[in-house]
């Protein structure tokens, strides 16, 4: 039986042309998002990666059951789904492993607080571990507490068996899925245009734009004790783990870095992003980032992490025990340390 809580579909609608999309946090919702809205402006906007999150404008709603809308057949519908342990870890990597002033200061520091022998309460919890954010999900899980958006199940925020969305796409293969979805409404409606010409560089661009704001915001509110060399350098890290730039590509500033600005940064990973690289390699660095990860999870944290996520992998078809995550039977081979500068003593 599914339960209420997990069996409503909170909707965006692009009513312009009646295309119902259900967004789940750390699966493209933001892209999905601009584009509705790129949709929905009636030829102002050309493109989604003109839009900050605060120029979304699109209708909201709720539904229980597909037959709440009218013509439910007849409009397209669709969402996107993820592997659950790699949105996971996604979501920590984007918000606790990256400098966010917000969830540093809502999320980290109740963490470090709460499970940290301190003499006194910290304001920012800057330095979070992976091991650390899963404790905190499945103690909250199990003890019936709240859950932050970006860690709680995709299936409470959208369920395909209640509303029965025409389309599910999944992010892991997001560039094909995309392009059909794309094609599908271009034929369909006359006003839509919208092409990418390579989507994997141009979401290279817009992440790295984005970690540029979060990084000088956090940095103008952080105490000089911790280093802003070890915030610039996960920014750098970030876009490694998500494979925009090889991990043979070194951290390209040493010695003093507190004069270089926000464009400079920015105008240093634009270029190394724009550099031809090998895709089939890049990929593999977001596979090797996640199995370091989880491989720092003690296994009894993994089997309570498995019974939180079992939903959500037996409603879209994803591994609940995936082998490359549970078997410790091998030692890791760490040639590279993803989640470097959360401390301190970083390596120069």
């Amino acid at each position: 039986m599914i339960n209420r809580k997990s069996s409503v579909s909170n909707l965006l609608v692009d009513t312009v042309h009646n295309i119902y999309y259900c967004p789940i946090p750390k699966v493209g919702s933001t892209f999905w998002k601009r584009i509705l809205t790129v949709f929905s402006s009636k030829g102002r906007l050309k493109s989604p990666y003109d839009i900050t999150l605060r120029g979304v404008k699109l209708k909201q709603t709720k539904i229980w059951r597909k037959n709440q809308i009218q013509d439910w057949e007849e409009n397209e519908s669709f969402i996107f789904v993820r592997e659950p342990y790699a949105r996971l870890f996604s979501g920590y990597e984007n918000k606790i492993y990256h400098p966010n002033k917000i969830f540093w200061k809502k999320i980290g520091a109740k963490i470090v607080n709460k499970y940290r022998n301190l003499t006194k309460k910290v304001e920012f919890g800057y330095d979070v571990t992976f091991p650390e954010l899963v404790r905190e999900i499945v103690d909250t899980h199990e003890k019936g507490g709240s859950i932050n958006g970006h860690f709680t199940l995709m299936s409470e925020h959208c369920n395909p068996c209640q509303t029965d969305f025409k389309y599910i796409g999944h992010l892991e293969t997001i560039a094909d899925d995309s392009e059909y979805l794309l094609t599908r409404w271009r034929h369909k409606f006359n006003d839509v245009t919208l092409k990418f010409n390579d989507l994997h560089k141009e979401a290279g661009y817009d992440t790295a734009r984005g970690h540029v704001r979060d990084l000088f915001a956090t940095h103008s509110i952080i105490p000089e004790t911790f280093p802003f060399r070890n915030m610039m350098l996960r920014t750098w890290r970030d876009l490694q783990m998500r494979g925009y730039i090889s991990k043979y590509t070194e951290f390209p500033y040493t010695g003093d870095i507190n004069n270089v600005t926000s464009e400079e940064f920015m105008q240093q990973m634009k270029y190394t992003i724009s550099k031809a690289q090998n895709r089939t390699a890049l990929k593999l660095q977001r596979h090797e980032a996640l199995v370091q990860a989880y491989s720092q999870v003690p296994i009894k944290d993994m089997e309570r992490l498995r019974q939180y996520l079992l939903p959500d992998c037996l409603l879209f078809g994803y591994d609940d025990r995936p082998a490359a995550l549970f078997n410790r039977s091998k030692p890791l081979n760490v040639d590279f340390l993803y989640l470097d500068g959360l401390t301190s003593d970083t390596k120069k």
